[in-house]
């Protein structure tokens, strides 16, 4: 009894893997006109088989309104994108890369004139340094007054520098703001 079911067992184990190989070993006679694809238009231009009989032109709309397809990178087919592009949309889309490139100048520009106050008061601190180790050296009146000049020059070029960094900020606080109204509006 057990010898009879091990047959039967191993009689479907061989009847599985020999059926997927029976496609393969079918007569070819019967499957297609060319097979092996040898000559002909088939194997040079994929061939009608695979529905690329008919090649798109910008003159084929079909739907007569808004065209929503794309070319493949061929060129020879359209596919449709999933959302339509509009010409209002593109040209918000241009806008917004345009307020995203001001916000990144003003950024910039920010910086730079944080750090051009930052260097003003490196300055500011040196000459003050330098008066205070005059006056305890016993330095001349000329010395020490030249010294009180440049200090004030120095706190002049910072009232300057914070103003600058003041008007920038205010620069990229608009150009933030418009990009916020554009993103909004889109």
């Amino acid at each position: 009894m057990k010898t009879i079911m091990r047959a039967c067992a191993g009689g479907l184990l061989a009847g599985a893997l020999f059926s997927p190989a029976r496609p393969a070993s079918a007569d070819q006679k019967h499957e297609k006109e060319n097979p092996g694809g040898q000559k002909g238009w088939e194997n040079k231009h994929h061939g009608s088989a695979k529905g690329h009989e008919k090649k798109w032109h910008d003159c084929d709309h079909h739907d007569h309104g808004r065209d929503y397809r794309v070319r493949d990178h061929h060129g020879d087919h359209y596919y449709r994108r999933d959302f339509p592009r509009h010409p209002v949309t593109d040209r918000r889309g241009a806008e917004i890369r345009k307020d995203v490139r001001d916000v990144r100048a003003a950024r910039k520009e920010v910086a730079q004139d944080r750090l051009q106050l930052q260097k003003n008061v490196t300055e500011l601190r040196k000459d003050q340094a330098e008066l205070r180790k005059d006056i305890r050296n016993g330095a001349s009146r000329k010395e020490i007054a030249q010294d009180r000049r440049e200090i004030r020059d120095d706190k002049q070029k910072i009232a300057e520098s914070r103003q600058e960094v003041r008007q920038s900020q205010s620069q990229l606080d608009a150009a933030r703001q418009e990009l916020r109204d554009d993103l909004r509006s889109w």
